[in-house]
């Protein structure tokens, strides 16, 4: 949510945490490879979430800085649980551990008792099964490095978005046994990530939706034209995808583009 060595001071956290909560909606965020580079430290960013007005996130007890779940009722029923998982990759090696995995297993074992609901996966960086998928629906390959879903290349099972990020396998993170085991009994149906700037897309594999968020501001690099939000809509037993673009104003230069609190929202 910030990018932590350019805020030592957490003045842009609090200015951030201020904004979020002064919405009155329930907000919360998973940790990224930057976040916990300010000199504030771990301890205080944390703090300062869990304290604040209508976030509701929670550092969890296992290996990171956000390992938790939320629930999403509708009258009292519990209807899908969010599970929130951090991935690393600062202070730690980019990853998601075995520590990790097994919280979500225990996690699923109590959500069961009391009902079986659809979850939903929300990482930074993404795991291997995205840069899988794009190659074996054959979006991707060695002469073809970036494409267009539908402009490009044919969609398929009602794919849709882009890549336009050249790397290869190296950026993902490693699945294994005990991950799909973790999809199979959280009832996971999707998975979000970020990290890649210049890759938006939802790409249906093996039961599941992997979604890459629209990148939401113009620091460092992105793709012209493609900046803004990711509404995720859930129903009963499924959820729908949407990019939503900015309507701030765009500057030449990034570190120049209209500072957040200067947004009037009506």
């Amino acid at each position: 949510m910030v990018y932590g060595s350019f805020d030592d001071s957490g003045e842009i956290l609090k200015e951030f945490i201020s904004f979020m909560d002064s919405f009155n909606i329930p907000w919360s965020i998973v940790w990224g490879n930057h976040d916990n580079e300010s000199q504030i430290g771990i301890d205080e960013q944390c703090r300062r979430y869990t304290n604040s007005k209508n976030c509701v996130f929670n550092p969890g007890k296992t290996i990171g800085n956000s390992n938790y779940t939320v629930g999403i009722s509708v009258n009292k029923v519990l209807k899908r649980t969010l599970y929130f998982i951090d991935t690393h990759g600062a202070v730690r090696n980019a990853g998601i551990y075995q520590e990790q995995l097994e919280f979500c297993l225990e996690r699923a074992k109590e959500i069961e008792k009391i009902v079986s609901v659809p979850s939903f996966m929300i990482t930074h960086i993404p795991v291997d099964l995205f840069h899988i998928s794009e190659i074996e629906k054959g979006y991707l390959n060695e002469s073809k490095k970036s494409y267009v879903i539908g402009v490009d290349v044919e969609s398929k099972d009602g794919d849709f978005g882009f890549s336009f990020d050249s790397r290869g396998s190296g950026g993902y993170i490693k699945t294994d046994e005990l991950f799909k085991k973790v999809l199979e009994e959280c009832n996971v149906d999707g998975i979000f990530a970020g990290h890649y700037h210049n890759k938006c897309s939802c790409i249906h594999y093996n039961n599941l939706k992997l979604i890459f968020g629209l990148k939401s501001s113009q620091y460092d690099y992105y793709t012209n034209g493609h900046i803004g939000a990711t509404l995720v809509t859930f129903s009963e037993k499924e959820f729908k995808i949407q990019y939503i673009p900015s309507f701030a104003e765009y500057a030449p230069v990034p570190a120049l583009a209209p500072n957040f609190k200067n947004i009037k929202i009506s």
